[in-house]
């Protein structure tokens, strides 16, 4: 296990492990309130900066709104989970940025989130938050 301050205040337990992670998951965030957890595959650990940035960011979302209305948004509202995805995902395109991986993650939001929307809003989504970050 590991502690990281996220915006230097904001302590997360990353927890390294293949539970509780679904077969094409490789990490996930918790948010109790303002305990935050990362739970991410070991495979991971020392070799993809971008999937724990990625999960920070839900972290750093997930105060900025608020832990319920966070939570709720996020479970409830396909734009807001769409939004959510595309911002961690803009941050983790950072650490490898190609249009191999932009496809990649363009897909992932396409296939992975059970969301309406197109594979072109997903991606038009992701350019969003890409040319923000």
């Amino acid at each position: 296990m590991d502690i990281v301050f996220v915006k230097k205040i904001i302590p997360v337990f990353v927890f390294y492990t293949e539970k509780f992670l679904r077969k094409n998951t490789g990490a996930m965030a918790i948010t109790l309130g303002p305990l935050a957890i990362v739970l991410i595959k070991p495979k991971y650990k020392d070799t993809d900066e971008g999937i724990h940035n990625h999960e920070y960011t839900h972290v750093k979302q997930s105060w900025r709104y608020l832990w319920v209305p966070f939570a709720l948004l996020y479970r409830f509202s396909d734009k807001h989970r769409l939004q959510f995805e595309a911002e961690a995902y803009a941050i983790q395109y950072r650490s490898y940025p190609d249009e191999k991986r932009f496809n990649m993650f363009v897909d992932y939001l396409h296939r992975h989130y059970k969301l309406p929307y197109t594979r072109a809003r997903c991606a038009e989504e992701l350019l969003k938050w890409i040319e923000k970050s």
